[in-house]
């Protein structure tokens, strides 16, 4: 006789789809970006001023771009160090 033993059984993630989204690591990201957004709206008035929104987008989104010009970059192997230089 052989001893060969049975094949284990690994659940799957797709099981409980509801709950494998809700412990998801974007789930946990989009909580704390609220609770950041929450947190800042509270501590301070001129938070939600839609001059400051405004000026929070166009300053992120400068840094946006180059970081996603970066990744780009790394991703394909051609690792430029001189993009970084400028910011």
């Amino acid at each position: 006789m052989t001893d060969i033993p049975a094949p284990r059984h690994i659940p799957d993630r797709l099981d409980k789809p509801l709950r494998s989204a809700i412990f998801s690591w974007e789930a946990l990201l989009v909580v704390v970006a609220v609770a950041i957004f929450a947190i800042n709206s509270f501590a301070s008035p001129y938070f939600l001023d839609p001059y400051s929104l405004s000026d929070l987008t166009f300053n992120f989104t400068e840094k946006g771009l180059i970081a996603f010009a970066m990744a780009l970059l790394i991703i394909s192997g051609e690792i430029d160090l001189s993009v970084a230089a400028i910011i």
